[in-house]
């Protein structure tokens, strides 16, 4: 009987080491980094139809993203980008807010944005959320 207590103790210890292996080899799909994102430019206009998206390339190991969206006026801008990225998906949450007087027309917004120093994998699924809500959905993979 003394016997089973140190076979057990030993079958728990080896289970327990192989967990923390595997949660270390895939915690990158667990936890959620945030990443710096600049914004680069953006032009507005009033809408006439434009189509909403969002695309991006790497470039210099940083991903350079364009969305386009509408807004409820063209006095609406981009304030602030934040990105966050679990494993193989980056999240991309847009706020904008208003300034000065407007033409009264609904708006559309484009916007030029830097994701700076991504984790690299092999195609990354990328929603963008404005005010959010999550409009957009673009698929990256890296270049070859």
């Amino acid at each position: 009987m003394n016997r089973q207590k140190p076979d057990l103790l030993m079958f728990m210890l080896v289970c327990l080491v192989v967990f923390v292996i595997s949660f270390l080899s895939y915690s990158r799909y667990f936890i959620k980094t945030e990443l710096e994102a600049r914004i680069l430019d953006q032009t507005s206009s009033c809408y006439a139809g434009q189509p909403s998206a969002t695309g991006g390339a790497w470039h210099n190991g940083n991903i350079v993203m364009t969305s386009a969206f509408e807004t409820p006026d063209p006095c609406h801008w981009v304030s602030s980008i934040e990105a966050y990225q679990q494993g193989d998906r980056l999240e991309v949450k847009i706020k904008t807010s208003h300034q000065g007087f407007c033409v009264q027309c609904f708006g559309f917004r484009e916007v030029d944005y830097e994701i700076v120093s991504p984790e690299a994998e092999k195609s990354m699924d990328i929603y963008v959320e404005v005010e959010g809500i999550t409009q957009q959905k673009a698929l990256l993979s890296l270049p070859v």
